[in-house]
């Protein structure tokens, strides 16, 4: 995979830290190469496989309101349909936060909007799914 033209940005040192990491959340090798990011130092779970982890777990990310300014989202556990939290995030947040000047948010502002805020749920109410492959009692 290192050696491919697939990875351009990873050595072969971080592809297997993303495979080890990927295997820890029980992801198979493929998937977490593509999916787990490197920014700066860290190897990072990106949004959508957060939802992903969160959903396997047992829980429903729901929109609430999505838009060009603003995403909202709540989190509910499908065994009971309990809503365990809401978040949003703003595009005055992404401002401030200097990403609204980035490629990304010109182009697919509200589908980052949804990014940030899904992650932003996922880390308030259930972080556990994304550190256990086998999930803990609750």
């Amino acid at each position: 995979a290192a050696d491919s033209k697939c990875y351009p940005n990873d050595t072969v040192l971080t592809l297997m830290m993303k495979i080890m990491l990927g295997q820890s959340l029980g992801l198979i090798p493929a998937v977490a190469m593509q999916s787990l990011t490197t920014i700066g130092t860290s190897i990072n779970i990106g949004a959508e496989v957060q939802r992903a982890l969160a959903q396997r777990a047992g829980y429903e990310i729901r929109e609430l309101e999505s838009n060009g300014t603003i995403c909202s989202l709540e989190l509910v556990r499908e065994t009971d349909g309990k809503i365990m939290g809401h978040a949003s995030f703003t595009m005055a947040e992404a401002t401030a936060a200097g990403l609204a000047q980035k490629d990304n948010y010109r182009k697919w502002g509200p589908d980052m909007l949804w990014a940030r805020c899904s992650a932003r749920l996922v880390g308030r109410y259930v972080p556990w799914v994304l550190y256990w492959k086998t999930l803990p009692k609750i």
